[in-house]
């Protein structure tokens, strides 16, 4: 296969061998390398018997594995021929020579691509101020939806609210599948932009608006308060001791 030097999308390492041994790959059988306790075997791809190849480039969780070689289709042997580290986001070639007759055996691991080396703790301030904005944004949002919106209208107006996350969801799925920009930080600066304008769309909405008092509120203005019940002037006279 060819060679690449594009990472992973989930992260994960790749992970390919280079190999001249005295064992004879069959292209029928099961025998290849296998990473300890994870299982991966690396297939030989050749159509032909072969003592040297490579393989193909495979995803790897990140950690430290031992490497096996083949006895015949489905044993290894009991010592390792090499332990090897793979690291998030890195690409990596191991070069295996193994000689039976002179029981020399020597494996090269080589970095293609340097594996990640941002700390996931960077993420933490981002994610902290997104809570924030989403608790504030979304809080007060919902209130002055329903509290602004009729009375025979207050669902339908917050289902049209939860329809617009639905469809800005599906905008950032679609930019992202696309793939319109070379480098993942021109597509997040772009919504940084998006995100900008509709904060300016927002401020000068709220700044003209013109809120609407509830109908309660506008009852109890409207129309004073009025006695329910009967008065009696006598017993007011009767009481009254100003006079």
């Amino acid at each position: 296969s060819k060679d690449t030097k594009a990472r992973s999308e989930d992260g994960e390492p790749k992970f390919r061998i280079f190999y001249s041994t005295d064992y004879d790959f069959f292209p029928t059988t099961n025998s290849s390398f296998k990473l300890d306790d994870k299982k991966f075997q690396f297939m030989n791809r050749s159509d032909e018997l072969a003592k040297f190849g490579v393989t193909d480039y495979y995803k790897i969780e990140p950690g430290k594995y031992n490497m096996y070689f083949p006895i015949n289709e489905t044993d290894y042997q009991n010592d390792p021929l090499s332990e090897i580290e793979l690291k998030s986001g890195g690409i990596y070639i191991a070069t295996i020579y193994h000689n039976i007759a002179d029981n020399f055996t020597n494996v090269m691991v080589h970095t293609k691509v340097e594996p990640n080396t941002v700390s996931i703790l960077y993420q933490i301030p981002g994610y902290v101020i997104l809570t924030i904005g989403e608790i504030m944004f979304s809080i007060t949002g919902l209130e002055f939806s329903y509290s602004q919106a009729p009375s025979s209208m207050k669902s339908i107006v917050q289902a049209a609210w939860l329809l617009t996350v639905a469809f800005g969801n599906l905008i950032v799925m679609i930019i992202a599948k696309l793939s319109l920009f070379e480098k993942k930080s021109y597509e997040m600066f772009m919504f940084a932009a998006l995100m900008g304008l509709d904060m300016m769309g927002f401020s000068i909405m709220a700044y003209f608006y013109k809120y609407v008092g509830s109908e309660s509120e506008k009852d109890s203005k409207a129309s004073p308060s009025k006695s329910t019940g009967k008065e009696n002037n006598a017993y007011e006279e009767e009481t009254d001791f100003n006079k």
